[in-house]
């Protein structure tokens, strides 16, 4: 009869100890990106998402639902690369204390934009951990993201504009 085998006190380097995540607060899809289809592409990689159209008419201006997004938590996906040149926009992503990510493709569709979530999706995740919101972050078509603006690199606290 064979001996039992005793566990080492030691725990095994391949059994480390993950660092707890929050959960990732829901994208809100402004309408340039509002799209069933990248909605669906997005929940199958563990998002929560909310379309523009679901809450608003098209056609609402920007500042009405960044701050709605911003009460709420969520986080906004758009394509306007010149929301933070916009007063009011930007105003609005202070205020309202919003993380704000711009896909950067000048080309391509649902399937571009799903991809660069998909590839940006850790990076995102460790941003929203790391930096307080209001930020504005772009992402490439490659997954890359850049922080190009938050409250905290500008100086500018919410309503200083």
């Amino acid at each position: 009869m064979a001996a039992k085998r005793r566990k080492s006190p030691k725990r095994s380097r391949g059994k480390r100890d993950k660092r707890r995540r929050k959960a990732i607060p829901p994208l809100f899809l402004d309408e340039s990106v509002a799209s069933p289809k990248l909605a669906a592409a997005l929940h199958g990689i563990g998002f929560r998402v909310h379309l523009l159209t679901d809450y608003f008419a098209k056609g609402t201006a920007d500042d009405v639902w960044l701050r709605k997004v911003g009460r709420n938590g969520w986080l906004a996906v758009t394509r306007d690369r010149d929301i933070k040149q916009n007063e009011f926009e930007l105003l609005a992503v202070q205020q309202g204390k919003v993380g704000l990510f711009v896909l950067r493709m000048k080309k391509g569709g649902v399937p571009v934009w799903a991809n660069a979530i998909r590839k940006a999706q850790r990076r995102i995740l460790t941003i929203v951990e790391t930096t307080p919101v209001p930020f504005v972050v772009h992402v490439t078509a490659s997954g890359q993201t850049s922080v190009t603006w938050s409250s905290i690199s500008s100086g500018l606290t919410p309503g200083a504009v």
